[in-house]
């Protein structure tokens, strides 16, 4: 399986309804499932020391991109 790129990911993201503008603590549960999908998909890995969850990383990840 191909990996998506971080762009082709942040776009999959904003098109399932996840707003980049705003806080990670303010998404739905099922938002929160489609960007672990996303993530599976790029094949981001937080870090092992990570304080949070790889969702919570892996958003913050794209919304800095």
């Amino acid at each position: 399986m191909s990996r998506v790129s971080t762009s082709q990911a942040k776009r999959m993201a904003q098109k399932m309804g996840i707003d980049f503008s705003r806080h990670f603590d303010e998404l739905s549960n099922s938002r929160v499932v489609d960007l672990l999908a996303i993530r599976r998909l790029h094949g981001y890995r937080a870090p092992q020391q990570r304080a949070g969850s790889e969702a919570r990383y892996f958003f913050y990840y794209l919304k800095r991109r």
